[in-house]
């Protein structure tokens, strides 16, 4: 991790691979701790809400060229910067330990993967005889 910050363009392609390929199109729900105002809309407690992460990745107002693998949109002065509308994998309450966890078993997959035949114990399957004509049975 201590040469990530040598690697801005690395990570600003990273970013934009994930803003593209919009991995979580609609988002994890949520649901209101407490009643709340949004936008002027009324959302009690225990209202469950979805995020249109498509549209955040997409927005014409955000992004400068929303439609286009552009990993610029990461970069500022040849440095990463970190955009503020980037929500990969929906917003909120985050599990840092879990998410690096579940980072590093894709990056490190196990060592012992080989197939290995008649690993598996055999089945007896019982087989009735039977006419083939259904009155006879």
């Amino acid at each position: 991790m201590a040469d990530k910050e040598k690697m801005p363009y690395t990570s600003a392609v990273l970013s934009e691979v994930l803003r593209m390929g919009n991995v979580v199109p609609l988002g994890v729900p949520r649901m209101a701790t407490s009643d709340t105002t949004l936008a002027g809309f009324r959302l009690p407690k225990g209202t469950t809400l979805m995020t249109s992460l498509t549209s955040i990745m997409f927005d014409k107002n955000v992004w400068e060229t929303p439609d286009t693998f552009n990993p610029g949109h990461f970069l500022e002065n040849g440095q990463y910067r970190r955009r503020e509308a980037f929500l990969p994998f929906s917003a909120g309450r985050m599990m840092d330990g879990e998410v690096a966890f579940l980072f590093a078993k894709l990056l490190f997959p196990p060592q012992d993967t080989a197939y290995r035949a008649g690993g598996t114990t055999p089945v007896q399957l019982p087989a009735h005889p039977r006419s083939e004509n259904p009155s006879h049975s």
